[in-house]
């Protein structure tokens, strides 16, 4: 039987002296197989892993290389499977449990250790996953222990921790356990002048970071492995062509148009004009590659979006390109994945973000440079996409290739990314000083190492984020001055110091999982019908409002109409539009 590595052992352990715990070490430093270490050693009755499809058939191949004993298996690949009820490892997708059918039967058994894999994808409140999981009727309820294993916990801001955090950790967050008091705290959150709570800031994030010890144990790639090679980031600056140019031409027209009644993004100009941007790029990028290449036997490509990704793949049909995009199988993305690796003509892989950012492995064996051809607004997903390269088994300095137009939106997107990137970091990094005077301890040594992360840090603070006695975001804040209501802070309760962790024995703690909370089910809204209702999202909305705008016979008019939709429904502006109304928003743009 294989042997952990020496913090993969005391990663294990942090989860087995807990009930519930956040592992979220850096991609690539083997959270599945922690995990499964785990298993191994509690030798549970029955265990429920959640992940994404294309990840089901590789947990199968680790528990069974890991755990020992004689576990039975099943994998629910479809709405119709029966859950089998003498099976000791369940693995199912996200997407299948929103279902009834499935969830149901789950939720009829009684799991030692569930497993939430990938467990950002769990952020969203408003997500029908998210309220199979956590809701007072969610799995989680029918376990002992819940693990959560993510190398993004934290995708954009730090709104996204709390669901997490309020379910699994309350106590990590009290007395802040109500979302406005903990956007108010940790997200730069005010009362805006229409009433609405803004939370997507960042606010005493040092704080936060103290707190969430006790739940959460990360480590980077650079504390464990000092062996991997470095990670060189490059800008590159691509020209100013008549293509793109024309881009930013019916940029400027489009936003004069809507700026009266939109705060920048409101109508979808951004989208729009990001694919025309992606597009336009495409000459340059292909030139780019090709001068790569003849240094470098293979390289990796991220895209956006699908038309941009055919088309290159259209051009440079001849480098033997093999490609991931979303909709793939899961034994079709690892053929790609494999063709790329063994055969020698195979010399471009390109991956669209989230199709291929997650859960591909093995291209690190065959390539070491990685060229963005676009950007993601998320940082969490340029960190993925980048460490399917970086990770465990690469020998060769990596190199990230970043193509942006200067002063464009990929410009403003990258810069965006950078800033929100350092809120992360200060959140996830260690930062408290004050343990490296304690008696040298297992826990100490990983705060020694933790502290390490201060050179980072070190540049994040250089990024102004809202502090206790600030009375806004600063940063991206609304651009439109607004009365704030701030709702009064309460005093942070005092954080309790982390106890070490015991490496050589499993400590049994009877703490049970967090008991279920009436204001989780009010904040999930979990009596939203979740096997009827198509999930909308208000990128939904702007993509009507931008398409019913296009389709208008002139741009005033479409605008016009758009604002009658809106007053309609007591709205000025599209992002003030709530979950309720989607729906009829977008009906009423079809029909008008």
């Amino acid at each position: 039987m294989k042997q952990l590595k020496h913090f993969q052992e005391i990663g294990r352990d942090f989860m087995l002296n807990r009930q519930t715990a956040l592992l979220a070490d850096d991609m690539g430093l083997g959270k599945t197989v922690q995990a499964a270490a785990v298993i191994n050693k509690l030798a549970p009755k029955r265990v429920l892993v959640l992940t994404l499809s294309t990840l089901k058939i590789n947990w199968e191949r680790e528990l069974k290389e890991w755990v020992t004993g004689d576990y039975k298996y099943q994998i629910i690949y479809k709405i119709k499977d029966k859950v089998e009820k003498d099976v000791n490892v369940i693995i199912c997708n996200y997407d299948l449990i929103i279902h009834n059918e499935i969830h149901s039967q789950l939720r009829s058994l009684h799991f030692d250790v569930i497993v939430l894999d990938e467990a950002h994808n769990l952020s969203n409140k408003e997500a029908q996953r998210t309220k199979k999981v956590f809701s007072n009727s969610g799995l989680i309820r029918s376990a002992d222990r819940v693990y959560c294993l993510t190398g993004t916990p934290i995708r954009n801001r730090p709104k996204d921790f709390y669901i997490m955090l309020k379910t699994l950790a309350p106590e990590c967050i009290e007395p802040y356990t109500d979302y406005e008091s903990y956007a108010v705290r940790y997200c730069g959150g005010y009362i805006d002048s229409y009433g609405s709570l803004y939370d997507r800031g960042a606010s005493n994030v040092e704080e936060l970071a103290e707190r969430i010890k006790p739940f959460m144990l990360r480590r980077t790639k650079e504390e464990v492995l000092p062996e991997l090679p470095p990670l060189i980031e490059k800008n590159i600056e691509l020209e100013l062509t008549e293509e793109i140019q024309k881009v930013l031409n019916e940029e400027s027209e489009l936003q004069e148009d809507i700026n009266e009644y939109n705060d920048n993004e409101g109508l979808g100009v951004q989208a729009t004009i990001r694919r025309q941007l992606g597009i336009a790029k495409i000459p340059q990028v292909i030139e780019y590659a090709q001068n790569l290449l003849q240094t470098q036997e293979k390289i990796v490509i991220f895209a956006y979006h699908r038309d941009v990704i055919n088309e290159l793949r259209r051009r440079l049909a001849g480098y033997g390109v093999r490609a991931i995009l979303g909709g793939m199988t899961a034994k079709g993305k690892q053929m790609e994945v494999d063709l790329f690796i063994r055969d020698k003509n195979s010399r471009i892989f390109i991956g669209q973000f989230t199709a291929a950012g997650f859960g591909v492995d093995g291209l690190q064996k065959a390539a070491s440079d990685i060229v963005f051809a676009e950007i993601d607004w998320v940082p969490g997903n340029m960190d993925q996409a980048r460490d399917r390269v970086r990770r465990i088994g690469q020998i060769n300095p990596v190199v990230a290739h970043y193509l942006v137009v200067p002063e464009t939106l990929e410009d403003e997107m990258l810069q965006t990314v950078i800033r929100k990137g350092k809120v992360i970091t200060r959140i996830l990094s260690n930062t408290s000083k004050e343990k490296e005077k304690k008696t040298m301890t297992i826990e100490n040594s990983l705060e020694r190492i933790a502290n390490a992360l201060e050179k980072m840090v070190g540049i994040a603070e250089n990024t102004e984020l809202a502090c206790n006695t600030c009375s806004g975001p600063t940063q991206e804040a609304p651009k439109k001055k607004s009365s704030k209501k701030k709702a009064e802070p309460t005093e942070p309760a005092p954080v309790e110091p982390v106890e070490p962790v015991a490496v050589a024995e499993v400590v049994e703690d009877t703490t049970p999982v967090p008991a279920a909370d009436n204001s989780v089910d009010d904040l999930l809204g979990v009596d939203t019908p979740a096997e009827t209702k198509v999930e909308l999202t208000l990128d939904d909305v702007r993509t009507a409002f931008t398409a019913f705008i296009k389709a208008a016979p002139d741009q005033a008019t479409g605008v016009q109409q758009a604002k009658a939709v809106l007053t309609k429904y007591g709205y000025t502006l599209v992002p003030e539009v709530k979950p309720e109304h989607y729906a009829a928003v977008i009906n009423d743009l079809k029909v008008a």
